[in-house]
């Protein structure tokens, strides 16, 4: 029996199956069990979590972090702890707040306590309160979709990707911090994703440049253009200040996104990584298709990284990726159902590639799909 096959005879036989062995696994049977736990995480996501909390009637008792300079100190009222006090008392709940939440559970288990929660699992057991599209139930995709993910499985192009694959695959059904697949350094750049002295490099999703910033020191000045797409204005300003003078002829910056069709969005300007296209969106911004951006480019590079917008992306670069071939480096974390959607998007444009799969970041964050 292969490894998919097996990890697929291994799930439960329906969604309620599935729900009850979460609920069971962490010990979370309804919402208010999570009355006077512990958060560990103060930064974004536990003051989120504190604020959701009160709206629901559920009070915190205390905030932890590692960071000793924050102990002592208070958010709205509720104590920052040291970590070390938690082992006080071992039978509270400790949520955890942080991407870095293999870390911080075997750190949380080496101190004695007993009942761990990532924040995650929230968002998988009561998504009407807390709704996260990285971290959704999504159960019945893999079910509804187990041809497609077989299909790319056996499309991966080494072990290494087909392994990674599976294991994404057992943490989204397990959910379970152990089972988050380890990550390295050099995302976009691995050994394995040759560049050439004459690159013309995309890179849709720019940010402050630090993709940019990656890619100049790699090179050393050997390359032909760098194209950057960023729409987010403040992300856009920083872009701009991060090109050395020296390349300012050879890089060139556009405050666009990229898309399926020429047109408008609206967009979440948030001066961070993950402003995004969104209907909610404060403010509108022109979308234009990479195939008519480039028309006369010679690419040989595309980076995609959209906080969820990839396939329209994708779309919108369909000629290219047809005629051109140009090698891929396409983020596929941003919804759960973009590892096998992506792949199999990319193989129906253009059945040549080989496509790898790396992952960069603590957590679910920082998975990217290469073509070659």
């Amino acid at each position: 029996m292969s490894d998919i096959n097996k990890l697929f005879n291994e799930l439960p036989d329906d969604e309620q199956k599935y729900t009850d062995l979460i609920k069971e696994r962490f010990g979370i049977s309804e919402l208010n069990i999570l009355n006077k736990s512990a958060v560990f995480g103060t930064e974004n996501l536990g003051k989120k979590l504190l604020y959701k909390f009160r709206d629901l009637g559920i009070e915190i008792s205390t905030f932890s972090d590692n960071n000793k300079n924050k102990w002592g100190n208070f958010i709205d009222g509720i104590p920052i702890i040291e970590p070390e006090e938690l082992k006080n008392n071992p039978e509270q709940l400790v949520i955890i707040a942080s991407k870095y939440v293999r870390e911080i559970f075997a750190q949380l288990k080496s101190l004695g306590v007993k009942k761990v929660l990532p924040h995650y699992v929230l968002s998988v057991l009561f998504p009407e309160y807390f709704p996260n599209e990285l971290h959704k139930k999504i159960i019945k995709d893999i079910y509804k979709d187990r041809r497609k993910i077989e299909r790319v499985y056996n499309t991966l192009s080494e072990s290494k990707s087909k392994e990674l694959f599976l294991n994404i695959l057992n943490f989204r059904i397990s959910l379970w911090p152990e089972d988050l697949p380890l990550y390295s350094s050099n995302q976009y750049f691995p050994s394995f994703f040759p560049l050439e002295q004459e690159e013309t490099y995309v890179d849709a999703g720019a940010f402050d440049g630090d993709t940019l910033r990656q890619f100049l020191n790699r090179q050393k000045g050997m390359f032909n253009k760098y194209i950057a797409l960023e729409p987010d204005e403040q992300n856009y300003k920083k872009l701009l200040q991060s090109i050395p003078e020296i390349y300012k002829e050879r890089i060139f910056s556009y405050p666009v996104g990229a898309g399926a069709i020429k047109s408008k969005a609206f967009f979440c300007n948030y001066g961070r990584e993950d402003s995004m296209i969104a209907d909610d969106g404060d403010n509108e911004i022109d979308i234009i298709p990479l195939d008519e951006l480039l028309i006369d480019e010679k690419v040989t590079t595309i980076k995609i990284d959209v906080e969820g917008y990839e396939p329209q992306v994708l779309e919108g670069a369909k000629k290219i990726i047809k005629e051109k071939k140009p090698k891929l480096a396409v983020c596929v974390y941003h919804r759960p159902d973009h590892l096998w959607e992506l792949p199999l998007q990319i193989i129906s444009y253009n059945s040549n590639y080989k496509l790898y799969l790396r992952h960069y970041e603590p957590e679910i964050y920082g998975t990217v799909l290469y073509g070659i």
